[in-house]
């Protein structure tokens, strides 16, 4: 019988897996659950603020329109424009489906912020800046008749605002904290399977070396 714990495709099993994520458990959550549950709901919570509050000072005080106001020269301009769809004014004919879409990536997020337990700061904060800024443009969305409020405007890209920004930053975040996580994971994996191997070798050598000296 095969005892390789590997398999046939030399690839550490799902239980050696299991192991390692038991006994390396405090590298991936090394925060208690409250700690978690504070990055996230403050991160988000400030992000969704920030992003009303930036939205109500453009309508008070920045005419409406493109570029009404510049901040840098031929680079940097405040923008008052209504976007009822997403980039490029995509699917504005559809502003269920846009605020459905919204709403689940909302309850997704804070599934994974609040009970996952994978407890990264990155991974937290950028759960935090995606899932407040999906609501500061889903509060648009229902709340504002003409649609989400776009303002930074830097020419060559479509108007966007604080919210937008959140998300861009907080997938970055996530995605950088789960890419790290996979790689350190392997590394652990095949720590561990060289450990039972080496365990294994000087196991069988000294069986070896018992039924030599029989």
């Amino acid at each position: 019988m095969d005892n390789d714990p590997r398999g046939a495709d030399d690839r550490p099993s799902e239980d050696y897996i299991e192991v390692d994520l038991a006994e390396y458990r405090p590298i991936f959550e090394p925060l208690a659950r409250w700690q978690r549950v504070v990055i996230f709901l403050s991160l988000g919570i400030t992000c969704l603020v920030a992003d009303q509050f930036t939205k109500e000072l453009v309508i008070a005080e920045v005419p409406e329109g493109r570029q009404t106001v510049t901040v840098i020269d031929g680079y940097l301009w405040l923008s008052h424009v209504y976007n009822p769809g997403i980039a490029w004014g995509m699917l504005s004919d559809h502003p269920e489906l846009v605020s459905g879409i919204a709403i689940v990536t909302i309850v997704i997020v804070l599934m994974a912020g609040l009970l996952g337990r994978f407890g990264w700061p990155t991974y937290l904060a950028g759960l935090g800046l995606v899932v407040g800024g999906a609501l500061g443009n889903l509060f648009d969305r229902l709340l504002r008749p003409r649609g989400v409020v776009d303002f930074i405007d830097v020419g060559w890209w479509p108007q966007f605002n604080v919210a937008d920004a959140a998300v861009v930053v907080g997938a970055i975040l996530v995605g950088y904290a789960i890419i790290r996580a996979s790689r350190i994971e392997e590394k652990l994996i095949q720590r561990k399977v060289e450990e039972v191997e080496a365990a294994e070798e000087r196991e069988a050598a000294h069986a070896d070396s018992e039924q030599g000296d029989e």
